[in-house]
């Protein structure tokens, strides 16, 4: 899905983030990027916006599959880089490893029918940032959600 290296490139992407607390905010806009906008919809959950600590996910209006992605060392300043042990608890945690060509992130394919779904990707997100990138649980999550305009507007 080319959406999510859009996501990075795009400078909007970054302005915009609020802060929420647990899944419920991260739910609703799940929801959000497979009923609303267009085909470039996604998420940016950021855990420390000075490391580049994030998760994303990407979808288009109307399609089941979404995009998850979570940070890998080629997005990241030497000094923040993941050690082999948090790549390992990456995949883990279920994520696939970065695939050249492919996905640079460490990602996962997900395909959403439902909203017990979508409580379970919020849930992965969070416990990624929490467990992977440091976020402390008490602490909020940055959400960044795009949704794109749609061309017969």
């Amino acid at each position: 899905m080319n959406a999510l290296s859009m996501i990075q490139r795009c400078g909007a992407a970054q302005s915009g983030l609020r802060l929420v607390r647990g899944i419920e905010a991260i739910t609703v806009a799940l929801r959000r990027i497979v009923e609303e906008g267009a085909t470039h919809n996604f998420i940016i959950l950021r855990a420390d916006e000075a490391k580049n600590y994030y998760v994303q996910f990407a979808a288009s209006r109307g399609e089941t599959t979404v995009r998850a992605e979570a940070v890998s060392n080629l997005y990241l300043e030497p000094a923040h880089m993941l050690s082999p042990r948090r790549s390992k608890a990456l995949l883990a945690l279920g994520w696939n490893p970065p695939t050249p060509g492919q996905s640079p992130n460490f990602y996962r394919d997900w395909e959403v029918r439902d909203a017990e779904t979508r409580r379970e990707m919020a849930r992965l997100a969070l416990r990624t940032l929490i467990e992977i990138y440091g976020l402390k649980p008490t602490e909020p999550v940055g959400l960044k959600l795009h949704l794109q305009r749609s061309e017969a507007a």
